[in-house]
C-alpha cells in the first residue's frame, strides 16, 4: 500500500470533526503555497518587463489573446 493511500486510509478513520479540520488545514496550506508561486510569477514577470522581455498590455489585448489560444485548443 502506498504511503498516499496509507494517509487517505488513516484520514477516513477520523472522527468527522477532525476531517474537516484537516481539509480545512490542508485547504489553507495549498492557497499558502498558491500564494508564493503567484508572487513568485509576478516578481519574474516584473523583472522580465523591465528586461524588455515582456511589453505591458491593455486588458483588450489580453483577451484577445486568450481567445484567440483557447479557439487554437478546441481545433
Amino acid at each position: 500500500m502506498s504511503t498516499l493511500a496509507q494517509i487517505l486510509e488513516a484520514a477516513l478513520e477520523l472522527p468527522r470533526e477532525e476531517q474537516e479540520a484537516l481539509l480545512e488545514a490542508m485547504q489553507k496550506h495549498k492557497a499558502e503555497i498558491l500564494r508564493v508561486e503567484l508572487a513568485a510569477y509576478a516578481q519574474q514577470a516584473r523583472l522580465d518587463v523591465q528586461a524588455g522581455k515582456l511589453k505591458p498590455k491593455s486588458v483588450a489585448e489580453i483577451m484577445t489573446h486568450l481567445d484567440e489560444s483557447m479557439g487554437d485548443s478546441d481545433a
